[in-house]
């Protein structure tokens, strides 16, 4: 009987472990935002990170009003094709708000319609609490406003978030805005006797200077590049100097801080003597979605041009620089499985990409249904979906639509809500009018007929933008 409970215990341990997702995230976070200049630095941060999952957004009153602060983020999510992470408005007249001339006039992003629509902050959260199992941490750039209505209207909340972490100097002894705009909300905290975890936003020792820039202008992508805006379009000296950034290096460098417990507040405060020599180094990490290991196998994925066929060898710089290291890897994960270079495989790797970009999410996070068939050449896809978002067959996260009518197009659902891509119909007739001519010319055994392909497959795989060649539709959404 005690053998037979130890083997319980052991095949247990190890399903268990087996089930561990190893590419999971550390944090699984909320962020509010009062659209100060320093949280346009601080979000990019936190969406261009591997070990954070950005699940929503809110926006409340500070440094601007939260309508002009929410559609500063929408802005930012369309810039970074993050199109899907929820946001939600806390227009609360409790909180002070300051519309600082700079943070107005800074950009974040595309032009959006400022006619659109804004969820509450509350039914947000309260979505993501539904919809989700994790633990979850509150992340507050701003006020304490949103965190506090949250607990105060949604039951149960307590228990599933882990930990507040907020942004602020010395709350209560020393004059900050965070905490000057809505003093009643930290009192509140402190007299439910909820733990928070401070995050100090200022840091003498660290300035943007031409180094440092130099090392974030590198990066060249789509993170970096409203981040480097911030410092370089700015004539204010607030935008030399960090601020609640240094929450998000807490977050992924907690080593960088030590916790003052001089005040009557314990706050987290950057350490200078890693401060200075680590942070460079440390926001191209951030930045480069670099802060946890993609492989399972590979110590690195090889980039080294001899390690490529002499045919791709040509577009692997220009290709990555365009489309970033991940829709790289998943291209040439797929060509490998797929066995021949092959088009659709590619624009399945694209989709898939795509598809996790528009979310915020990483892998093994949605349910794909494939609309492509188990015919080629649209069902080559198929492979392309499963490489690039983990949600393969063996997961048990695709399954392909059992409808007549095959096309190139998939439905991704993540957190009960839907969208379809699929490739837009001038693509698609241009790979089969290409396709035709070729069989008509070679016919389909011909060797010749197979090298032009994969010529043909190369092209589209390094001139073909993921974010111009599909259509996105979404179909099921939060109500």
């Amino acid at each position: 009987m005690i053998l037979k409970l130890k083997l319980t215990i052991i095949h247990t341990f190890l399903i268990g472990t087996l089930l561990a997702h190893p590419w999971k995230p550390a944090h699984y976070i909320i962020v509010d935002t009062d659209g100060g200049l320093d949280d346009l630095r601080a979000i990019s941060m936190l969406l261009a990170s591997t070990d954070i999952r950005v699940l929503a957004i809110t926006t409340s009153n500070g440094v601007l009003d939260a309508e002009t602060a929410y559609i500063k983020v929408k802005s930012l999510l369309k810039g970074t094709y993050h199109e899907g992470v929820l946001t939600g408005v806390n227009n609360s007249s409790s909180v002070k708000v300051k519309n600082c001339k700079t943070a107005i006039t800074q950009s974040w992003g595309p032009e959006i319609e400022h006619e659109i629509s804004m969820l509450n902050a509350v039914e947000v959260v309260n979505y993501i609490f539904k919809h989700s199992d994790v633990p979850i941490t509150f992340v507050s750039l701003g006020s304490l406003n949103t965190v506090k209505m949250c607990y105060k209207e949604l039951s149960g909340l307590k228990e599933r978030i882990t930990k507040i972490i907020w942004s602020c100097t010395s709350p209560g002894n020393k004059p900050d805005f965070n905490y000057s705009i809505d003093p009643d909300s930290y009192n509140w905290f402190l007299e439910q006797n909820i733990s928070i975890t401070k995050v100090d936003n200022r840091c003498p020792e660290l300035i943007y200077d031409d180094k440092l820039v130099e090392t974030l202008s590198s990066i060249k992508n789509v993170f970096s590049d409203p981040y480097v805006n911030s410092i370089l379009e700015t004539k204010s000296d607030f935008a030399k100097s960090p601020g609640v950034e240094l929450l998000s290096l807490y977050l992924h460098y907690p080593d960088y801080f030590s916790p003052d417990t001089s005040d009557i507040f314990s706050v987290n405060r950057s350490n200078p003597v890693f401060i200075y020599d680590s942070v460079p180094e440390a926001l191209d990490h951030i930045l480069n979605g670099e802060t946890q290991k993609q492989q399972q196998v590979l110590e690195s994925f090889p980039t080294d041009k001899s390690a490529y066929q002499v045919d791709i060898r040509e577009i692997i710089d220009v290709t990555i620089d365009k489309y970033g290291h991940d829709e790289w890897i998943s291209c040439v994960l797929t060509n490998e499985l797929h066995r021949h270079l092959g088009i659709y495989a590619s624009i399945g790797a694209k989709m898939g990409t795509r598809a996790k970009e528009y979310f915020g999410t990483g892998v093994d996070e949605m349910e794909i249904i494939t609309y492509a068939g188990t015919t080629p050449p649209f069902s080559c896809m198929n492979d392309g979906l499963q490489v690039s978002t983990g949600g393969t067959l063996g997961h048990g996260l695709i399954s392909v639509d059992s409808e007549d009518l095959k096309l190139p197009k998939a439905k991704f659902t993540y957190m009960d809500r839907s969208i379809t891509i699929s490739l837009k119909d001038e693509y698609r007739k241009k790979i089969e009018s290409q396709i035709k001519e070729l069989v008509i010319i070679h016919g389909l055994d011909s060797n010749i007929y197979w090298e032009l392909v994969r010529k043909a497959a190369i092209s589209y795989w390094a001139n073909w933008d993921r974010h111009e060649i599909f259509d996105i539709m979404v179909i099921q959404d939060i109500q």
